[in-house]
C-alpha cells in the first residue's frame, strides 16, 4: 500500500528501454514517488549480476540468510550511499539465449528476490523488456495477447517481431489507462499459464496481487522452452510493481 515514507530503488539492465518505460510509468502514477535519481541502470543482464555475487559471496549465496543486497548495491552506486532504501525491485531480461543461462539457478534467484523490502524483488521480461508493448490490437484489450509467445528460435529478432507486430510503438504517447491495461494484460496472462483462466474479474485480480510466484512462472518459461522447438510466453512482468505497490492504482477503489 502506499506509503510517502518508502524510499525505492529500483534496477534495470539497460539504459534505453528499461528507463523510459520507467520514467513514463512514474510520470502515470505519481503517487509511487520513484524518484528518476533512483533508477539505476545496471548496463548488463541477469547472468553477469549472478556471476558477480557468486564471486562476492559464494556460489550458494541464494540459500543464504546472511547477504545485504542493499549493501552491495551501495558500494556499486555511490549516488545512494547514505539513503535508507525501504524497496528494491530489480527488472532484467530472461535471456534464456545466454550461454551462462542456468534453468535451476533462474528459479532459485526468483525465490532470493521475493520481496521488495527485503533482498528485492526481481521482475523478468520474457523474452525481454519489449514484451511491455506486443500488443497487436489497438485500443486495448487485446485478448490475442493470451496465446502470444516467441519461439526459442526467434528470439534473437523479437525486437523486429515487436516492432512490425505491435500497434503502439511511441511510449511517449502511453497514459495511465493505457499502462492499467497493460498491467491487467499482464496478470491476466499470468493467472492463464498457471491455472488456463484468462477471463477474470476483479475480485480475482485484487486476490492475485500479492500473491504472484515469479519462482513458478520461472518454472513453466523454463519447461516450456526446454528443447529448440520449444517456447516463451510472452509476458512483461516488470509492470506489475505497479499493482504491488497498490493494487487500488491499477484496479480501482475497493
Amino acid at each position: 500500500m502506499y506509503n510517502k515514507n518508502r524510499n525505492i530503488i529500483l534496477l534495470v539492465e539497460g539504459a534505453d528501454d528499461e528507463v523510459k518505460l520507467f520514467k513514463k510509468i512514474i510520470q502515470c502514477f505519481p503517487e509511487i514517488e520513484l524518484s528518476p535519481d533512483n533508477i539505476l541502470v545496471y548496463n548488463t543482464n541477469l547472468w553477469v549480476l549472478n556471476e558477480e555475487l557468486n564471486n562476492l559471496f559464494g556460489s550458494d549465496w541464494t540459500i543464504s540468510e546472511d547477504i545485504d543486497f542493499r549493501e552491495f548495491l551501495k558500494a556499486k552506486y555511490s549516488e545512494i550511499k547514505g539513503q535508507k532504501i525501504t524497496d528494491i525491485f530489480l527488472v532484467f531480461d530472461y535471456e534464456r539465449q545466454d550461454n551462462r543461462f542456468n534453468a535451476d539457478r533462474l528459479e532459485a534467484l526468483c525465490r532470493f528476490f521475493n520481496d521488495s523490502v527485503e533482498n528485492g524483488q526481481l521482475y523478468i521480461n520474457y523474452p525481454m523488456i519489449e514484451a511491455y508493448r506486443h500488443f497487436n490490437v489497438k485500443p486495448l484489450p487485446d485478448d490475442t495477447y493470451k496465446d502470444r509467445k516467441c519461439y526459442l528460435r526467434d528470439v534473437m529478432n523479437y525486437k523486429k517481431t515487436v516492432g512490425r507486430e505491435t500497434k503502439f510503438h511511441d511510449y511517449r504517447k502511453y497514459d495511465r489507462e493505457t499502462l492499467k491495461h497493460i498491467i491487467i494484460h499482464n496478470l491476466k496472462k499470468i493467472s492463464y499459464m498457471s491455472g488456463g483462466l484468462y477471463d477474470i474479474d476483479e475480485e480475482r485480480l485484487r486476490q492475485m496481487i500479492g500473491n504472484i510466484d515469479y519462482g513458478n512462472i520461472a518454472k513453466c518459461q523454463n519447461d516450456l522452452s526446454s528443447d529448440e522447438n520449444g517456447f516463451i510466453y510472452v509476458l512483461c512482468t516488470c509492470v506489475l510493481f505497479v499493482a504491488e505497490y497498490n493494487k487500488n492504482l491499477v484496479i480501482g477503489d475497493e
